[in-house]
């Protein structure tokens, strides 16, 4: 049961900074909405131009009923943005106290995932949103991310930085129950209905209720691109149990160049095959 918790909870927690997705963000009544937007326009134009950044961050999942009650992780990261729907991509995540890393790569249109329990896997990601569901943070993505938000507020500047506020609304779970349905279906027999993955994707809904996100979002005020986000999950009341989420994530050395280059060990991983439907994805150093 830990496992599955964790699995969703930190998916959908990383998947929120990731998942680009369709619709629009609600009005709000606050002052600070209007300012905040403006800002979020111009950060949006700013990303687009960015060839290349690092990640560095942390994460902590807890789970109050499991046996492990805490897994936290730090992340690191870099991504090479070769065209739109061509990125390369690394990150690393090493269990705090110890243990063995585990990795994503992303290299000529194929995640490659280590896990130090299971070895190497590999899958397709042949476009800007299956690249955005595999896990790995592009310019794109980070903009997107706001088209799911809700009481937006713009707070005071700190060390030079935009603070940005909001809530995620439930279009981004719809659209995340949505895409997990249709990868739990793509591995049924032909011929599964449009019905049966919708109804699918209402019990995880149901199932899920209590599933809350918010997000604190630092744009430099100088160069307008992205500084860090931190997001917290909160999961109460569910048939799963009780579950949090914090992943604080940087973003450094912009348009730096980097060289990504698959390990050797990899080249031979096991291709899965999702039917041509990304899945939620994993959260590396979680051993799952």
């Amino acid at each position: 049961m830990k496992k599955l918790v964790v699995a969703i909870i930190a998916a959908l927690a990383i998947a929120t900074l990731l998942a680009a997705g369709c619709g629009g963000s609600k009005s709000s009544s606050s002052p600070t909405a209007g300012s905040a937007q403006a800002i979020l326009k111009a950060n949006q134009a700013k990303m687009q131009g960015v060839k290349s950044f690092k990640i560095n961050g942390t994460y902590t999942v807890t789970t109050p009923a499991a046996e492990v009650k805490t897994e936290s992780a730090s992340v690191t990261g870099e991504v090479q943005m070769e065209s739109a729907n061509d990125v390369r991509a690394h990150v690393t995540a090493t269990p705090a106290g110890g243990g063995k890393p585990s990795e994503i790569y992303v290299v000529d249109g194929y995640q490659y995932s280590y896990n130090p329990n299971k070895g190497w896997s590999k899958s397709a990601v042949g476009s800007s949103s299956d690249l955005q569901a595999s896990g790995i943070v592009t310019p794109s993505s980070i903009s997107d991310l706001t088209k799911f938000a809700e009481n937006m507020k713009l707070g005071p500047v700190q060390n030079g930085k935009y603070v940005l506020t909001f809530d995620i609304g439930s279009k981004f779970f719809d659209e995340i129950f949505k895409r997990a349905a249709q990868g739990s279906q793509s591995s049924t027999p032909t011929g599964t209905s449009a019905q049966s993955t919708q109804q699918l994707a209402q019990a995880m809904k149901e199932l899920l209720s209590g599933l809350t996100m918010s997000m604190t979002y630092k744009i430099d005020k100088t160069s307008g691109l992205a500084d860090s986000a931190s997001i917290k999950v909160s999961l109460k009341g569910s048939a799963l149990g009780d579950a949090t989420a914090d992943i604080n994530l940087t973003f450094s050395d912009y348009n730096t160049p980097v060289t990504i280059t698959l390990p050797p060990e990899a080249q031979n991983a096991p291709l899965q095959d999702n039917g041509g439907v990304p899945s939620l994805p994993s959260l590396p150093g979680l051993g799952i």
